[in-house]
């Protein structure tokens, strides 16, 4: 550290520091300064970074090229190791006095009298403004989402990790946007990607202190809430989840969104990160799955994800071993009520689990389709219903086609068309013997290319069923322009016949089909009112419980031998 007695006129050291600065005047800037922080002595070199004179900078402080940028405990910090009489190192944003903005690496050595006490400064500073906008540019792509600017999953880590090691409590709201993949598949990833911005400007614009927003993935938005108390949380939940009650108006559409947040805690719930992410994902999934709007975390929640793990890895020891896998078909009749006779079959896939039993597919179809299982799921569905397709061809002579689901991943492989004529010439059987239904739900996901392997299905002879008809976003678009044989009215219409709007609207569909030239499968029959009603509309074809539940194969075979035994049929 340099020092000197202060009442010398002719200092050494500082003699030294003036040799100096003219080496430094090409590099670098140099400022010394008295105690108070006055300006004395200021480079060529400075003058022109900060684009002042000399005549303007000395006697001035350093005020004159303050920014703003820096908060004031930069400040306190800084004067506080000069005042101690040690070095101090940084970087720091200033401002020109043309306005614009620079950076300079700094060090700044105080110079001390006998007592030790700073009595000038001497500051060296090179401009690093190239490197920090560098630098800014690579924070952006690495810690902010390009698309609504938020800060993104890796700053939000950092950002949970300083928290955990200051041991802050905070609470982590994982908020999903439910059905978002509807709207990309209806009207586009543009109006999709407005949407999320739009999302993004409402949530940032009730973000308080010690909130912070950030996206994660496409539809999951995380709100990190440090030093919260439980009943202040809930009012911050609520107030998040306010901002979906108005629509949003994006390119002169309005559409409501829903949402649903998972909330897990530090130090509650757990301190480690990971594992509180994944519990409010386990609350958010729980939230959704229960219909509400919100949860936080339990335990109770944990072992029922515990169990569908356990699914998960059986479904993948199954998969891999079909032969002694525990899947098998069964099949449910579809019956023509004008003329009283089958007219096809819908094959049902079951699982006979070694440990838990019976699945039906709502318990463990969902997991496969997350896990990508879903594929050859569906190619071994895809292959034992041609097989018995064609058995029952050979035995009974039949001539309908038999229905088997499709799900979205399936359609999408690049050889789906080819393996379903494959499979069907490995079985001899023609084209119009197979059905493939799919879901609104499918067609969204990518509507263009599920449009054209339709079309490929259909030029084949194939027949393609639009399933579920009415149950979420039905769109007359599907109806009009995609090549469908069979419409399927969703049973949830059935089972609220009783109410006479929900006729008017059954009746409606049926008017609208036939019209639209397209046969009609209505399904959920159960009872003989359901069937009075459709026999009243003309109404040719159904599936429910009334004809015949879900039934292995050679009870089928029984049906196709002795029709007159169809279940609870009059």
């Amino acid at each position: 550290m340099f020092s000197f007695n202060e009442e010398q006129v002719d200092i050494s050291e500082i003699d030294y520091l003036f040799d100096l600065s003219v080496a430094l005047d090409k590099s670098s800037a140099l400022v010394i300064t008295d105690a108070e922080g006055r300006i004395t002595y200021t480079n060529d070199k400075f003058c022109e970074i900060s684009k002042y004179s000399k005549g303007e900078l000395v006697g001035k402080t350093h005020g004159i090229i303050k920014s703003g940028y820096h908060p004031k405990e930069f400040y306190e910090s800084m004067w506080n190791e000069l005042l101690a009489g040690n070095i101090w190192e940084g970087d720091i944003k200033n401002r020109a006095k043309d306005g614009t903005y620079y950076w300079v690496q700094t060090t700044i050595v105080p110079i001390l009298n006998e007592s030790q006490k700073p009595v000038k400064y001497v500051a060296i500073r090179n401009d690093v403004t190239r490197h920090k906008e560098t630098e800014e540019i690579v924070e952006d792509i690495l810690y902010y989402d390009e698309l609504t600017t938020l800060p993104n999953k890796k700053a939000l880590l950092e950002h949970l990790n300083q928290l955990s090691l200051s041991k802050t409590a905070f609470a982590i709201l994982l908020l999903d946007l439910d059905d978002f993949k509807i709207i990309n598949g209806t009207y586009g990833h543009g109006f999709g990607d407005e949407t999320l911005k739009e999302v993004s400007d409402r949530l940032t614009g009730i973000q308080l202190n010690q909130e912070t927003v950030f996206r994660i993935s496409s539809d999951e938005f995380i709100i990190i809430v440090e030093k919260v108390t439980n009943y202040k949380l809930f009012h911050t939940i609520n107030r998040y989840l306010s901002i979906f009650q108005k629509p949003f108006k994006i390119q002169r559409k309005e559409l409501f969104i829903k949402s649903t947040i998972g909330v897990s805690a530090f130090p509650e719930h757990h301190t480690n990160i990971e594992k509180l992410l994944q519990y409010a994902d386990i609350a958010m999934y729980s939230a959704r799955k229960s219909d509400s709007p919100f949860m936080f975390y339990h335990e109770e929640m944990f072992s029922s994800i515990s169990k569908r793990h356990i699914v998960e890895k059986s479904l993948i020891k199954s998969i891999n071993n079909m032969n002694s896998s525990g899947f098998h078909l069964y099949y449910q009749p579809q019956y023509n009520i004008q003329s009283e006779k089958i007219v096809g079959m819908e094959a049902l896939i079951r699982w006979d689990h070694p440990d838990f039993g019976s699945f039906l597919p709502n318990d463990f179809i969902p997991i496969a389709e997350e896990t990508g299982l879903i594929v050859p799921l569906g190619l071994w569905t895809l292959e034992k219903a041609c097989h018995d397709m064609k058995k029952l061809q050979d035995r009974f002579g039949v001539n309908f086609p038999i229905s088997v689901n499709l799900s979205p991943q399936q359609l999408f492989q690049d050889d789906f068309v080819d393996t379903v004529k494959e499979t069907l010439w490995k079985y001899t059987l023609e084209p119009t013997s197979l059905c493939l239904e799919i879901t609104e739900g499918l067609l969204m996901e990518n509507l263009t290319i599920a449009e054209h392997k339709i079309k490929q299905l259909k030029e084949f002879g194939v027949k393609v069923a639009l399933d579920d008809f009415g149950s979420k976003y039905s769109s007359l678009n599907y109806l009009m322009n995609l090549p469908l044989d069979i419409v399927k009215i969703d049973k949830s219409f059935i089972q609220k016949l009783t109410d006479s709007n929900v006729q008017k609207i059954v009746t409606t569909m049926l008017f609208l089909l036939d019209h639209l030239k397209l046969e009609v499968i209505v399904e959920g029959i159960e009872t003989e009112d359901h069937l009075a009603f459709l026999l009243s509309n003309q109404c040719t074809t159904v599936q429910g419980f009334l004809f015949g539940r879900p039934m292995p194969l050679d009870h089928f075979q029984k049906l196709l031998k002795e029709p007159e035994t169809m279940v609870n049929k009059t």
